[in-house]
């Protein structure tokens, strides 16, 4: 996997994660929610992982760690789809229990940085499985039939 753009765009997405789970671990938004919590843990660890496998395997160019970055990105993308649906669901309302004119109320304009990393996970597992599908047919172009 010698593409380095493909390679830059998986460690941007693993720190975009970082950088998103961030506010939720940290209680920008919520005061005491453990779930949010745990979806910001999450996605640190999944995109810390997921930089580390990406450089530690960046020499090899085979179908299996492909697959493995495939599916881990694909995580990725996933895991973006919650915040996404909560952030543009409750657009308006209060999101940190406090009933004061103070309190942070949720904006469509949250889910942007979640939206802009689905794009670029769905970039990095598109590139992926096309590099294995260019792969196999240049390896079925250069099987040579013994006969």
């Amino acid at each position: 996997m010698r593409n380095f753009n493909v390679i830059k765009t998986m460690i941007r997405c693993g720190m975009g994660s970082m950088v998103i789970g961030l506010p939720y671990i940290c209680y920008v938004f919520w005061d005491s929610k453990t779930e949010v919590f745990y979806w910001g843990l999450a996605a640190i660890f999944l995109g810390l992982a997921l930089i580390a496998i990406s450089v530690a395997v960046s020499h090899m160019d085979n179908t299996f760690t492909r697959l493995i970055l495939a599916m881990g990105y694909s995580t990725l993308v996933l895991l973006q789809i919650p915040p996404v649906v909560f952030w543009l669901a409750y657009h308006g309302s209060s999101v940190s229990g406090a009933n004061s004119p103070l309190a942070l109320k949720a904006h469509w304009c949250l889910a942007i940085p979640h939206i802009a990393l689905i794009v670029a996970g769905v970039l990095v597992v598109v590139s992926l499985i096309q590099g294995n599908y260019k792969r196999i047919e240049r390896d079925n172009k250069r099987t040579v039939v013994p006969w």
